[in-house]
C-alpha cells in the first residue's frame, strides 16, 4: 500500500516538474528571441564602415588568417562585437575614434581588431549558438551558469592572448 501511494505521489510531481521546466525555457527563449531582434533591427539600421576600419579588417584578417570580415557602424554601442547570424560581422561603435592622428589610437584600434577577429577565428559566434540552445534546455541548472560565464571568460582571455602574439 506504501509503494503505491508513492508511485501516486511521484506521478502527480513529475508533470509539474515538466510544465516548470517548459515554462522556464519558453521564458528564456522569449527574453534572448527579445534580445536577439533588438539586435537585428540595429544591425539593420548599421552604415557602411569607416573606410579606414575596414582597410585595417581587411589586413588584420590576413594576418590570422581569416577571409576579411566585413565591417558596418553601429550607433549606441560602446564596443565593438562580432556579430553572426549567417556570415560573421563586425560591428563597430559609431562613436569610438578612428583617427590615427592622435597617439597611439592605432595600436588600441588594433588591438579591438584582433581581440574580434579572433573571435571569428575560434568560432565563437558558433559557439554562442550552442550556448543558447543548452541554456534553453539546462537553465534550471546552477552548474551550467557556472560553465558558461567559465567558458566566456575563457574565450576572453584566449582572443587576448591572440592579440598578443599577432601584435
Amino acid at each position: 500500500r506504501h509503494d503505491r501511494a508513492a508511485a501516486g505521489l511521484g506521478g502527480m510531481v513529475w508533470p509539474w516538474f515538466l510544465f516548470v521546466w517548459a515554462a522556464g525555457s519558453l521564458c528564456l527563449l522569449g527574453l534572448e528571441s527579445a534580445r536577439l531582434v533588438r539586435l537585428v533591427r540595429r544591425v539593420r539600421a548599421a552604415a557602411p564602415a569607416d573606410p579606414a576600419i575596414v582597410a585595417r579588417v581587411a589586413a588584420l584578417s590576413a594576418r590570422l588568417g581569416l577571409k576579411p570580415v566585413p565591417v558596418v557602424e553601429v550607433a549606441g554601442s560602446s564596443s565593438p562585437v562580432v556579430w553572426c547570424v549567417g556570415r560573421p560581422i563586425l560591428l563597430w561603435p559609431a562613436e569610438l575614434p578612428v583617427d590615427s592622428s592622435a597617439n597611439g589610437i592605432d595600436a588600441c584600434v588594433d588591438g579591438l581588431l584582433v581581440h574580434e577577429l579572433a573571435h571569428v577565428k575560434r568560432g565563437d559566434h558558433l559557439i554562442g549558438w550552442i550556448e543558447l540552445a543548452a541554456g534553453v534546455v539546462w537553465w534550471w541548472n546552477p552548474l551550467f551558469w557556472f560553465v558558461r560565464s567559465a567558458l566566456r571568460e575563457q574565450a576572453e582571455l584566449a582572443c587576448d592572448a591572440w592579440v598578443i602574439s599577432a601584435l
